[in-house]
C-alpha cells in the first residue's frame, strides 16, 4: 500500500536515477573491458608466438576472422550482383552490370553472333550496348522462342529485296 502514496513526478525521477546508473554501470564495464584487453593482449601473444605453428589453417582462419571484425563486417555490407545497377543490355533484355565475375553466357553469345560482330564494328571500343537499350522493347515484343527470333531476321532480309 505504500506505492499508492508515490506520486508519478516521484516515479519519474526514480525511473531517470535508474537510467543514469545504469549507463554509469555501462560505463564501468566498458572500461574494465579495455583494460582486461590490454592486460591479456600479451597472454595472448606470448601463447600465439608459443603454439602457432601447430593451428591448423581452419583454426588461423577463425582466429583471423575474430580479430578482423571491421573487415569481416564490410564484406557482408557489398552489394549482392543481382543489386548492381546494370551497365549493359542487349536486345533480348539481358542486362549486366560489368563488374566481378565472369561475363554472361548470352553475352559472350551475342559477342560471337551474327548481330554482335556487326555492331562491335559500327561501335569501335564498346564492349556491349549501353543499358538502358534503346533496341529492346520489352517484354511482348522480344521473341520467346528460337522458332521467333530466327523468324525475325527473315523478315528484315524480305524487305531488303
Amino acid at each position: 500500500m505504500a506505492d499508492k502514496d508515490i506520486s508519478l513526478d516521484e516515479l519519474l525521477q526514480q525511473q531517470e536515477k535508474l537510467a543514469r546508473d545504469a549507463n554509469d554501470i555501462d560505463q564501468k564495464i566498458r572500461k574494465t573491458r579495455q583494460l582486461n584487453a590490454t592486460k591479456y593482449y600479451e597472454e595472448v601473444v606470448a601463447l600465439i608466438r608459443a603454439n602457432g605453428e601447430f593451428f591448423s589453417t581452419n583454426q588461423r582462419n577463425t582466429i583471423k576472422k575474430l580479430i578482423d571484425v571491421d573487415a569481416s563486417a564490410g564484406k557482408r555490407d557489398r552489394k549482392a550482383p543481382s543489386e548492381l545497377t546494370p551497365i549493359y543490355q542487349l536486345d533480348t533484355g539481358e542486362k549486366w552490370h560489368g563488374k566481378r565475375g565472369k561475363r554472361p553466357a548470352a553475352f559472350n553469345a551475342w559477342s560471337q553472333s551474327a548481330e554482335g560482330k556487326k555492331w562491335l564494328a559500327a561501335n569501335v571500343g564498346e564492349k556491349f550496348p549501353k543499358y538502358p537499350n534503346p533496341n529492346f522493347k520489352g517484354d511482348d515484343a522480344t521473341p520467346t522462342s528460337k522458332a521467333a527470333s530466327k523468324a525475325k531476321p527473315a523478315t528484315k532480309s524480305a524487305k531488303k529485296k
